[in-house]
């Protein structure tokens, strides 16, 4: 690729839809061009674990619309798709989703994040193995790899069904008694790794990603805690393992002390006030899972996401749409 192009992507996730235009070069720098105006999200309410037809109906109706508002922006690229709630409709709904959303597979949705932690650095892809870890709102999800002039093999994957959304209401419900409660899920997050025959890695490049990722790797690098959270200035910020939980401490220390005055200081945006519940409940969590999949110290943050990885597959022949 050699030329600047526009692609379009709706991306229906769990908890919400996302309509994203970007244009992007040969060094695979991302410029957004628009989002959603709803708080860059369309929010639907669908069980994950019974969809309900008349909700996937109106899921279907959203993306047609989206598909038809994309033509406004002439991209080169106009694509839905969806990862783990779209499987499971199309598991207890066969045919009742709309063909125009591509259902993502677990192993094409690994290879995407994977590909969204390796060009986080410049856009290069560096050859070796490759680990991320993608706590998103549903879920978190770890992908391993080997990147080769080849393409990328040896995939593995897992995905547990604890994410930030659940993590957030067990530290608001005891904060106290946080770090106790997720210790109890220890046990089924390590017989899912076990079962996904990943080991632990003491070379490879480990890349955090998700929201919350992005929000710790932030607090780092800010001037002041005034100034506008900017995602995309913590791509490739790397920093110790060990950082996670000195992080922690600080921050539950501050929330323990004054929990208006922590929420100002991770995000003093209006209505943005329960970010500070994401990070703490993120930080240990992220740590113990790190702690399974990864011998190394260096922990590198991407702010890119699964639909920066499909794009880039896309666009290198790796992946249809």
């Amino acid at each position: 690729m050699t030329e600047q192009r526009r692609v379009c992507l709706i991306e229906v996730g769990s908890y919400s839809i996302r309509f994203w235009i970007a244009d992007f070069d040969e060094h695979w720098k991302f410029r957004t061009v628009f989002v959603d105006e709803e708080d860059r999200e369309i929010r639907h309410f669908v069980n994950p674990e019974i969809p309900d037809e008349r909700d996937i109906a109106s899921v279907n109706v959203t993306v047609s619309h989206l598909l038809d508002k994309a033509r406004e922006f002439r991209c080169d690229l106009v694509a839905a798709f969806g990862t783990a709630l779209c499987r499971r409709i199309d598991e207890v709904h066969p045919g009742k989703l709309s063909k125009g959303i591509r259902v993502l597979s677990k192993a094409e949705e690994a290879l995407a994040a994977l590909a969204a932690g390796s060009i986080c650095e410049g856009g290069r892809i560096r050859n070796g193995e490759v680990i991320v870890v993608d706590e998103g709102t549903g879920s978190t999800e770890i992908a391993q790899g080997l990147w080769t002039a080849g393409g990328m093999k040896n995939v593995k994957s897992v995905s547990f069904d604890i994410g930030s959304a659940r993590l957030s209401e067990m530290f608001k419900a005891a904060p106290s008694e946080y770090l106790g409660s997720i210790q109890k899920h220890l046990q089924y997050i390590d017989e899912r790794i076990r079962e996904s025959g990943m080991n632990i890695s003491q070379s490879g490049r480990l890349y955090l990603l998700g929201g919350v990722a992005t929000k710790i790797a932030w607090l780092q690098v800010r001037r002041s805690p005034s100034e506008y959270y900017k995602p995309s200035l913590v791509n490739g910020f790397s920093y110790p393992c060990s950082r996670l939980i000195d992080e922690y401490k600080d921050l539950y220390g501050r929330y323990e002390s004054n929990p208006v005055a922590a929420a100002e200081y991770v995000d003093d945006r209006p209505e943005r006030e329960d970010e500070v519940l994401r990070v703490l409940s993120g930080l240990p969590f992220l740590a113990l899972v790190l702690l399974r999949v990864y011998g190394g110290q260096l922990i590198r943050t991407s702010a890119f996401s699964i639909r920066h990885g499909v794009t880039f597959l896309v666009c290198a022949g790796a992946l249809r749409l």
